[in-house]
């Protein structure tokens, strides 16, 4: 894996079931905004964070996100992910896990 830098989280990104390991079939929608600022919420219940982005590269296809900013809860500050995917034929996409939430599979909406 390519080390990971900010700039390839830049965009919109939007939480979706993808079978057979993301398949939750419980109606949320996680959006991730991140541009100037980096966000994470749904829109029932509200932003979880919001802050500055840092990546962290750990090994092979697992990184770590860290916000320094404003959060519901400091497990929100810290978060989880791996493969990282970029495919020219399809969005970048990678899997997060989000506390409450579980391990959730994102696709880049928009640049």
């Amino acid at each position: 894996m390519k080390n990971l830098e900010q700039r390839y989280f830049v965009g919109i990104w939007k939480s979706k079931d993808l079978l057979p390991n993301w398949n939750y079939e419980d109606n949320v929608e996680i959006t991730i905004y991140s541009y100037e600022r980096f966000s994470i919420g749904t829109a029932k219940d509200g932003l979880f964070v919001e802050g500055q982005l840092e990546v962290h590269n750990i090994e092979n296809d697992v990184f770590q996100i860290t916000i320094q900013g404003t959060a519901i809860s400091d497990a929100f500050k810290i978060l989880q992910g791996r493969m990282y995917m970029t495919n020219g034929n399809y969005p970048p996409s990678f899997v997060l896990t989000i506390p409450g939430y579980g391990e959730r599979y994102f696709e880049q909406t928009r640049k």
